[in-house]
């Protein structure tokens, strides 16, 4: 089985120590437009490639020497339900770590910014030199800051597309926010609950991209949380109840509710009652509200971010919380099934099992293309070569939010699987996928809250790195299901309206192109968020260049 870096780090750390991590930074105060003042936390980090929190188990061994050197010391000095304990119990039941979004960010969250909070903490006393000698051998492996701001990005974007509940997230559900009732989604087999804490550092990645919207939702759970523990402290907490409030008011504020920011403040003086900048605050939200009715206040209403560049959002979200919904065959004489063998000597003896999903467009589904032993090979060769995903923008390539994986690009040479691969996908579909007339094998891994909006896989812009090879655009895409996926990863046709569920071993493949070498507007596709598991998948690209007598051209802007 493959790993990324980030969370194979994590669970070999957790397993050595069953906890560690590196401290974060506090918050300064700053000057605000409208003379109000707030607290501004670390620059904004761009999501690493650890927002695809995928494969946690991968080399999830540590020598004996580090487990007896750091567990002992933690446990003595931090007692029984401590931070020791709460990592621990990260690692309980059936359910790993990857294929819960809530338990990898929590995790990565402990290792992150909780394990340093600990060690300086007055509780680890005499053995704090202890701890650090420790913590020294397996600092390298832990995750950064970067890694930690990407898991709560990908929470709150499972949030949104799914449309899940937040309270709910708080208490380990996946239920869906649909009013006047909630669905359920997908119920853990290990349920737990998020701590203030980590509901906070949530709640503050979101204010500082001043995403208020976010925010306020995270915030709110994370008073909550304060509000019920108050008076109990946690070595490892880097956010307390005054703060929580303080970034609360603030986020109501930026969002129009100046009365409750100001009853959140007021709050907030009753616990810090020496904070001049809260006072400040007080003074000035008082007299903003002179004058305003109570009625203007009751019509503030959060909105969600404006995405300037998905105006299919909703038609996106709305085809992921289907959780793949092929088109029904009984309702359209043209879906159909069958063995095919492409009329290939090939594959006379081992035809493959042919699903048309799709007229228009042509999308057909292969069932059973790949082994499970042909699937594993490939990941395992790709694993040690992931890197962040990158989208061409113009002229250039380069990473952007609406697309969170890594991928890596493989040769026919690498390993003979790959080269029984291209063999089986060239009888198959009867093109040439010989260089340059196709793209390396692209592996890709969206891993938990990974990705990919709305998009086209040919180019659209002569511009385009698509163009390097030469070898014109790309013709037609052949995308192979390495993994399965429990909830969500579906790839969604967005003007075609249907969605196809991830199938372990399946493959898909449509035309990109019309006949006449125009783009097919209908092939705008998605690759869902992946709420539950992990999602691998195999692109093959073929370009036009070399398909010429395999492929005829056509005046015809319809075939």
């Amino acid at each position: 089985m493959g790993s990324c870096p980030v969370c194979q780090r994590c669970c070999a750390v957790a397993k050595a120590i069953q906890c560690a991590s590196s401290g974060g930074e506090g918050s300064q105060g700053h000057k605000m437009p409208n003379g109000m003042e707030r607290f501004l936390g670390p620059p904004a980090v761009e999501p690493s490639a650890a927002s695809s929190l995928s494969l946690m188990n991968r080399r999830a061994e540590v020598s004996q020497r580090q487990r007896s050197g750091l567990q002992a010391p933690l446990a003595a000095v931090l007692g029984s339900d401590t931070f020791y304990e709460k990592v621990n119990r990260l690692h309980q039941g059936a359910e790993t770590p990857v294929s819960n979004p809530l338990l990898a960010y929590t995790l990565i969250k402990r290792l992150q910014s909780e394990w340093m909070n600990v060690v300086h903490s007055q509780e680890a006393g005499e053995n704090t030199e202890a701890l650090k000698k420790g913590y020294k051998d397996v600092e390298k492996d832990l995750p950064q800051f970067e890694d930690l701001e990407g898991a709560a990005k990908a929470l709150m974007r499972l949030q949104d597309v799914y449309a899940l509940n937040v309270k709910g997230l708080v208490n380990g559900l996946f239920q869906r926010d649909s009013s006047p009732t909630l669905t359920n989604i997908y119920r853990p087999t290990q349920l737990f609950q998020m701590s203030a804490d980590d509901c906070f550092h949530i709640g503050k990645v979101a204010y500082d991209m001043e995403d208020f919207y976010h925010s306020v939702a995270w915030l709110e759970e994370s008073v909550s949380l304060f509000r019920g523990s108050y008076g109990s402290w946690f070595a490892e907490d880097e956010g307390s109840l005054e703060e929580a409030l303080d970034y609360l008011a603030f986020s109501y504020f930026r969002t129009g509710n100046v009365s409750y920011a100001l009853n959140l403040s007021r709050e907030c003086l009753l616990y810090d009652p020496d904070n001049k900048r809260i006072a400040r605050n007080v003074l000035k939200y008082e007299k903003l509200l002179t004058g305003r009715s109570s009625e203007a206040e009751k019509e503030v209403v959060l909105q969600r971010p404006n995405v300037t560049h998905l105006r299919t959002r909703d038609a996106y979200e709305g085809l992921c919380q289907t959780l793949g919904s092929q088109p029904r065959h009984l309702q359209n004489a043209g879906l159909w099934c069958s063995l095919d063998t492409n009329n290939s000597p090939y594959l006379m003896l081992q035809p493959v099992k042919k699903e048309i999903v799709s007229l228009k467009p042509y999308v057909i589904l292969y069932h059973d293309f790949i082994t499970n032993e042909e699937a594993a090979t490939i990941k395992d060769i790709a694993a040690p070569w992931l890197q962040r995903s990158v989208v061409a923008t113009g002229k250039k390539q380069s990473e952007v939010e609406y697309r969170i994986s890594k991928s890596a690009w493989l040769k026919e040479t690498v390993h003979p699987v790959i080269g029984q691969l291209d063999l089986r996908i060239t009888s198959l579909t009867g093109l040439d996928i010989r260089p340059p007339y196709a793209e390396y094998l692209q592996v890709v891994n969206y891993g938990i809250g990974g990705h990919y909006e709305p998009h086209f896989d040919h180019a659209t812009s002569l511009t385009s790195p698509v163009y390097r090879t030469n070898a014109g655009n790309r013709v037609a895409t052949f995308m192979i299901y390495l993994s399965s996926v429990e909830v969500g990863g579906s790839t969604a046709f967005i003007y075609a309206n249907f969605s196809v569920p991830v199938m372990k071993n399946a493959a898909l493949f449509w035309w990109n192109l019309h006949r006449n070498g125009e783009g097919d507007g209908d092939t705008l596709h998605a690759g869902c968020p992946v709420l539950i598991g992990d999602k691998w998948v195999a692109n093959k690209w073929i370009h036009e260049r070399g398909q010429e007598f395999r492929r005829q051209c056509s005046p015809s802007p319809e075939e």
